[in-house]
């Protein structure tokens, strides 16, 4: 489930930055209740599962069971999280900044997974190409599945492929009774630093012709599997060709992948809620093999 909205959806609380959310069309917009567990004896007689609680939700006008956890697990709402993200944006960046922000929530497994994307056109740099890349923020909250985490990212306005540049999840990654929503401008502000740092890293890419396409298709089948890794070697042959045959070509069929669920990166139906949920995962798996760039420039003739 996905949208998209803008920060207009989002009212002014105290001031013209201080905002909090109140957008009813968002699939985020649920809460998720305690509930105790119960098995059934032999002789029929209930027991309480004391170590143990359910995560529900309402969807549809009825229970949905989003985990099972242990008793000792902190639920964070997701108004809750998304109320100090909204803090740490607003006073970790400016005003002209987030004012043309873009929002997208999507969810995974009936909300176990949650994801909100900001994109923020104001904050972009040069695209090798026709347009420019912009700055983008992915926040993920868990009820019993995954972190709480906050993806630095980018996106490609010419070709809408995203990639996440890293991740800040040290100081409130654990639902843990002790769990406190610390304030997340260092957060904001490191993941902003982060993007500027790529800047230089896009135009070597562009600028430098790759080896040769054996290289290519070496790189993709040790870093992918042969199966996967010939369809990005494919893909690679389509950006080439408008491209030219250059890193940037390559970096440009692996964002591809991570930002596209059709075609030959479709997704399995596994009758599982689970879209949003692997195109980031896809995303963290690419950055991981880029890394620093260094296995890229391993590719330059």
């Amino acid at each position: 489930m996905s949208n998209v909205l803008t920060l207009d959806h989002y009212r002014p609380v105290n001031n013209d930055t201080d905002m909090i959310l109140h957008d009813l069309e968002s699939p985020l917009t649920f809460k998720a209740y305690e509930r105790p567990l119960w098995y059934e004896g032999k002789s029929g007689t209930k027991f309480n599962n004391t170590k143990h609680k359910a995560l529900v939700r309402m969807y549809n006008d009825a229970p949905l069971c989003l985990n099972v956890v242990r008793d000792t697990y902190k639920v964070v709402q997701n108004d809750e999280l998304f109320g100090a993200i909204h803090d740490g944006l607003s006073t970790g960046l400016s005003r002209d900044e987030i004012k043309s922000a873009r929002i997208r929530d999507r969810i995974s497994y009936g909300g176990a997974l949650c994801f909100r994307e900001y994109i923020f056109p104001d904050i972009a740099i040069e695209s090798p190409e026709r347009d420019k890349i912009a700055f983008r923020v992915i926040v993920q909250n868990g009820f019993g599945t995954g972190a709480i985490k906050l993806l630095a990212g980018a996106i490609d306005f010419f070709c809408t492929n995203g990639l996440v540049l890293g991740e800040y999840t040290t100081t409130y990654a654990k639902h843990t009774k002790g769990l406190t929503i610390s304030r997340f401008e260092d957060a904001v502000r490191g993941s902003v630093h982060m993007f500027w740092k790529n800047r230089d890293f896009y135009g070597q890419l562009a600028g430098k012709k790759v080896l040769n396409d054996d290289a290519v298709s070496k790189f993709f089948a040790d870093n992918f599997g042969d199966r996967l890794g010939a369809r990005l070697y494919h893909q690679y042959l389509r950006e080439a060709s408008q491209r030219g045959k250059t890193l940037w070509a390559v970096y440009s069929a692996l964002t591809y992948y991570s930002s596209h669920a059709s075609g030959d990166f479709s997704l399995r139906n596994t009758g599982n809620d689970h879209a949003a949920a692997s195109m980031i995962q896809r995303e963290n798996n690419v950055r991981k093999i880029i890394g620093d760039g260094s296995s890229l420039m391993e590719l330059a003739a």
